[in-house]
This record gives structure tokens, sequence and C-alpha cells, in this order.
């Protein structure tokens, strides 16, 4: 079996990277981080079913990234190189100090964004089949029993892969730990934030900890985000806030997808994931492909969204 991974970073990321200046240890940063977010995917890659439900957290991006292949190619891109600290460059406060940018460099850009994951699914598209199995040359040491350590949030991905939609009655007992893990859900929440947080952060910032404690408190809430990246693209901060609103039994719902205690629906086709506010409320208003309650959840929604949205 090749080591694609090794030559996909030697011959193409480090030489990207070179070319727009950064230094030895920011590059060291980034590709030590890609290779190790690409060996654990493909580890897996031969686990199909483990891989989908995976990739469903990415999917509705992975879908618009060109060039056209195969959703699993565009989606380990996604997974494993857009989603990793390539992210940190666009923060202004980096999870990773040494990805620290000067304002307007090239590499913070969108084309520069496009640029790399274009690249990347080439190679891969180039050099991946289905029917590989990396598991001799590759440990999965970044997504592993994700399925065991998140059951309930696993549980509504794999729901959105069966024909009925019909979310599993499977019974979890206890807190989960990842709630137990937590001190509180009580956080000070400043309104003048000004930084832009890091995509791949780890941690539940302010703003999320203030709605996830108003959500255990009101019965009859509803957790709203226009995607799951719109939530974080550290996959494992994406699946904590699905397990925490799972045991809560609150309603999950998105532009693309609606998870509730009894079923998950998803749009056919799933809408490419908005960029700011300003198309949210055109977008709420696209029943397209949606089940009735997911229009009715998406129409009392969009009354609570501001006009100038």
């Amino acid at each position: 079996i090749r080591d694609v991974v090794k030559l996909y970073i030697s011959d193409y990321l480090i030489t990207r990277l070179q070319r727009q200046g950064l230094s030895e240890e920011q590059i060291h940063v980034i590709s030590e981080d890609v290779s190790i977010r690409l060996r654990s995917l493909l580890a897996c890659w031969h686990n199909q079913d483990y891989l989908h439900c995976l990739f469903e957290i990415v999917k509705e991006e992975a879908l618009f990234y060109e060039p056209k292949s195969h959703i699993s190619i565009r989606s380990l891109v996604v997974m494993g190189i857009r989603n990793s600290s390539i992210e940190d460059i666009h923060s202004t406060q980096p999870f990773h100090p040494l990805l620290k940018m000067e304002a307007d460099h090239f590499v913070q850009s969108s084309t520069f964004i496009r640029e790399v994951t274009a690249e990347a699914i080439s190679f891969f598209k180039s050099h991946l089949q289905r029917s590989d199995n990396f598991s001799s040359i590759y440990q999965n040491t970044v997504f592993n029993n994700l399925d065991k350590r998140y059951p309930r949030a696993w549980g509504l991905l794999v729901s959105t892969r069966s024909r009925g939609m019909t979310h599993s009655s499977q019974e979890y007992s206890g807190i989960p730990d990842v709630l137990e893990q937590m001190t509180s859900l009580d956080s000070s929440f400043q309104e003048s934030l000004k930084v832009v947080m890091s995509g791949i952060d780890p941690r539940l910032d302010d703003g999320l900890l203030k709605q996830l404690t108003c959500i255990s408190e009101d019965t009859n809430s509803v957790f709203f985000t226009p995607s799951f990246k719109h939530i974080s693209r550290n996959i494992e901060k994406v699946l904590t806030v699905l397990e925490i609103l799972a045991y809560l039994g609150v309603p999950i719902v998105t532009l693309n997808y609606l998870c509730t205690a009894e079923k998950v629906s998803v749009r056919k086709p799933l809408l490419k994931p908005i960029h700011n506010n300003h198309e949210l409320k055109k977008v709420l208003m696209n029943m397209h492909g949606v089940t009735k309650d997911h229009a009715r959840f998406l129409r009392n929604i969009a009354k609570n969204v501001s006009s100038e949205c």
C-alpha cells in the first residue's frame, strides 16, 4: 500500500505553504496536523459505515467543493485539510499561537483555501480507490471510537443514513460523559467580544455556553444553527453539542437537518451552507426538499430573524 499521505504532504502541501512565505515552524504545525488527520481518516477508509457517519458532519459543505469527484474524496479533504489547523490562519485568536498571521495575508483569503482544497481533491481522486484498505500502514488516532464516546450524537448520524429516517429508540443511561466533564454550563457572556475565534478551537465559547444554558432551562427550546460548520470545524466540539442536546431532548434544526427525539429528517438535495447572516432570511424560507415538520420549524425560526438579515 502506497503512503499517499506522505506524498501529498511533501510534494503538494509543504511546497504550497513555502511559496506563500510561511515560516518553517508554521509549516510544521500545519503539515503535521493535516498528516495525522488524513492518516486517521484513511485508517478507516475501508469501514464505510463508520466513515459515512463521520462524513455526514461535513457533507453539506463537501458537496459544493470543486473539482467534482466522489463525495468521500471531497469529504476527506474537508475533514482532513479544510478543518485542520489551516483554519487557524483565518483567526484573530488562533488556537495555535504560532499561526497568528498578518492582516490581509494571502493565506487568509478564500482563494487560497479553494486552491489548496481543489489541488487536494484532484490528488486524492487520482490516488485513492474506494476499495483501498490502509489499516496496515495508518492508525486512526484522531477520529477513533467517536461512536462510543458520543453515542447519542452518533445515533443521530446513523439515522441520517436510514431510509425511513426514524431515529433509533436505543436508550442511553446516565448523564453523558461530556456533560459530566463540564464543571458548569454557566459562563460570563461578553456582548462586546470582537475577536474571531478559531474554528478548530475545542472549547465551548461563552456565546455557545449561554445558549446551552438557556436551552437546558426551557423545556420548549429549539437549537438552531445554519449548518454544522457554524457550530465548529472541530468535529468533537460539534459532537459534544449534539450529545448534550440529544440528552436534553431538544430539537436540533439546521437548514438541511431536523433532529428530534423521534426521527431525523434530511433535506434533499442539501443546500449549500450560507456564509453570512444576510443570506439567512431568504434561505430560511426555502422549503424545497424538506419534510412538513422541518418546514414548520424553519418558518417559526424565520419569524424571529430580523428582516435586516
